[in-house]
């Protein structure tokens, strides 16, 4: 029975990170506000895996989070460099979060 728990946490735990990557991949880059508030629902997952399967959870959803978002910040705000630096330095932020 713990299996089928486990397996069901960490399966929502994914499925909210792969959901939180695809509203910023669908989400128009001149809704920044969006932008802003799904890069910060990231860390919900984060925790909740920390909380859960340790430190190695938390940094592994960490991973995963940074691998999803990173595309989409080197990709779709390479205009706004200053912005785009603040976003890298947020992947850092996850990773110790994690």
């Amino acid at each position: 029975m713990e299996k089928v728990k486990s397996l069901r946490w960490s399966l929502a735990i994914v499925a909210s990170v792969a959901l939180i990557s695809w509203l910023h991949y669908v989400t128009s880059f001149r809704s920044i506000e969006l932008h802003e508030i799904f890069q910060r629902l990231y860390y919900l997952p984060i925790v909740v895996a920390a909380v859960i399967y340790g430190a190695k959870g938390g940094v592994a959803i960490a991973v995963l989070s940074a691998i999803l978002f990173l595309p989409h910040v080197a990709l779709g705000w390479h205009a706004w460099p200053i912005f785009q630096l603040g976003q890298y330095a947020e992947v850092f932020v996850f990773i110790l979060v994690g």
